[in-house]
């Protein structure tokens, strides 16, 4: 029996209705090529509905059919893509690409064999993880705005020499600001003239900076920027840097005649210490500061508060001890809209767990979603039957993650009934599932371990059933580097490496069945050269057939050894 079908003749009205119930990356992978008549209502529909297709969730198979073979990139006006996406893809001459976002999953660096031309490029993203740029990357003249992470304020200082015609950059400066030389950043930038919109944020994504902020840099390379109307500035680890109201307008506001908007925190160890408000109520902004004489750390910042972190700034005093530009009402509310905290969705913690922190918390950080333990300097902690009573529960919280030597603190997630994701060190994790059991964490689904050790992979297993992210790494950071020898091919490091083989055995014939992506750090195999079939065939042994799969490890040749990741589809 033979069935025609009557699709091919449907109108144009139809086929755009079946295309609104897809997301664009279903369309284009179902539709194209399929006829002349499909492709050309394709680049009809793309101009009046596609905003923006995101690749990143793709499995590396149908990224490779997708994007190389059917080479449908160049006709996207806006993309998102992985770093090794990018270092796969090949942009034409005559592409149409407008808004470029790259995520940066493992590297620190983007690099490509060639330098792309993108011609009608006006807004790049880079997210994620800390990147040095490089001129040679990419020619982009009409680039108008830039969101991006870097390593140091030189780099930022390049890329804005890099940007003729500019108008808006946001740069995150991932942790080692001044860990570099910096010597070229004294000199004078020759950035856009038509740059209206700026921000510098130093995120402190593995604890807090120490001391290797140098605001003077900050402040000169601002200074130069002359038609600026928006301004935000999120600095932490400057060394007795107190920012006086003089200084304020003679340095910024002075230098900036058409500021409108500006949000600023500034964190300092030591100095002398503010005194009062007063000189900081002429200016337009209000203004707060607060003085931890625990820890000798002093913080100036606008509000209503316009970031979503705090650094090392709670206490169960902290929001009763800022001082201000205006007056405090004592309706809670009134202060709760001056203060601006509800958009606040991650803070540090370094001190003593205590009743008063926790109502704090609840109550005035209604939008936390992720706390981190950065030492271990709280000694004395409330009573245990504290964490038994569900009043105190932050039902908020997702993320919580304990430096190596927050020991005191594991209790606290007995607190946390919504916990998805934990980060910690093998030892604290045996600390905390014997004094806790396995009932608090049992929910979590995103896992990473530090400083692993092999033999309590069966512990971990037992303990987190619902786990589909996985994380183990020997070493205590992701910013410490194993070292392999390049004379005999050998893990010198000082943590000794872990089978990724053997690991991976034992986790998929245990009870994790359900997991989408399993990292294993530093790792050392006999048959380097070919572990990607041999970890292949163990997941075939344990997995059927319909379970698809994507290993990626990192090439044995390199001075590290490394990391495996293995996505399951």
């Amino acid at each position: 029996m033979y069935i025609t079908s009557n699709f091919d003749r449907l109108p144009n009205e139809i086929y755009f209705l079946i295309f609104d119930y897809l997301n664009s990356i279903d369309i284009l992978y179902s539709f194209s090529n399929v006829n002349r008549r499909l492709n050309s209502l394709l680049k009809t529909y793309s101009y009046t509905k596609w905003k923006f297709i995101d690749l990143t969730k793709l499995t590396p198979h149908v990224f490779k059919y997708y994007c190389l073979q059917k080479r449908l990139i160049n006709e996207i006006c806006s993309i998102k893509l992985t770093d090794e996406q990018f270092d796969l893809i090949q942009f034409s001459s005559t592409n149409q690409v407008r808004q470029l976002n790259v995520l940066l999953e493992t590297n620190y660096h983007l690099y490509s064999n060639e330098q792309f031309i993108l011609k009608n490029l006006k807004k790049l993203i880079i997210e994620q993880n800390a990147l040095t740029w490089q001129k040679p990357l990419m020619i982009a003249e009409k680039l108008t705005e830039v969101l991006i992470h870097l390593k140091t304020h030189a780099d930022l200082i390049e890329l804005l020499n890099c940007l003729p015609i500019v108008e808006k950059v946001h740069a995150t400066i991932n942790y080692e600001v001044t860990s570099s030389n910096e010597s070229n950043s004294l000199n004078l930038i020759s950035c856009s003239n038509k740059l209206i919109d700026f921000s510098y944020l130093i995120h402190s994504h593995r604890g807090l900076v120490y001391f290797v902020t140098d605001y003077d840099l900050i402040e000169l390379l601002i200074k130069q920027m002359k038609s600026l109307i928006n301004l935000r500035l999120y600095i932490i680890g400057c060394l007795n840097t107190i920012i006086d109201g003089s200084r304020l307008e003679n340095n910024i506001f002075n230098s900036l005649p058409k500021l409108k908007q500006f949000h600023f925190f500034l964190q300092s160890y030591g100095g002398k210490r503010m005194k009062s408000m007063d000189e900081y109520k002429k200016f337009q902004w209000n203004f707060a500061s607060y003085t931890n004489d625990l820890t000798d750390m002093h913080f100036l910042f606008t509000l209503p508060y316009q970031f979503q972190r705090l650094d090392e700034c709670l206490n169960e005093h902290f929001i009763n001890s800022i001082q201000t530009t205006f007056q405090k009402s004592k309706d809670k509310n009134v202060n709760d809209k001056l203060f601006g905290m509800n958009n606040i969705k991650h803070v540090d913690l370094s001190c003593n767990l205590t009743l008063n922190l926790l109502n704090e918390l609840k109550e005035s950080f209604q939008s936390l979603e992720s706390i981190r333990f950065s030492s271990s300097t709280a000694e004395y902690l409330s009573p245990p039957s504290l964490y038994r009573q569900s009043r105190y529960y932050l039902n908020s919280i997702r993320n919580l993650t304990f430096d190596h030597t927050c020991k005191n603190q594991s209790a606290f997630v007995r607190l946390l009934p919504n916990l998805n994701k934990l980060i910690l060190n093998q030892n604290l994790l045996n600390i905390l599932l014997d004094e806790t059991g396995s009932g608090y964490v049992c929910r979590v689904t995103h896992l990473e371990i530090y400083s692993f050790q092999r033999h309590y992979l069966e512990n971990i297993t037992d303990s987190f059933p619902n786990i589909r992210y996985l994380k183990l790494k020997t070493l205590l950071t992701d910013d410490e580097g194993p070292i392999r020898s390049y004379i005999d091919c050998r893990c010198h490091h000082k943590h000794r490496p872990v089978s990724i083989v053997d690991v991976l055995d034992e986790l998929l014939k245990g009870k994790l069945r359900r997991l989408k992506q399993i990292e294993i750090g530093c790792y050392f195999e006999r048959d380097e050269i070919n572990i990607e079939p041999i970890l292949s065939r163990i997941i075939r042994k344990h997995l059927n057939e319909t379970h698809q799969f994507h290993i990626k490890c990192e090439n044995y040749k390199s001075t590290r050894c490394g990391t495996g990741t293995i996505l399951f589809f």
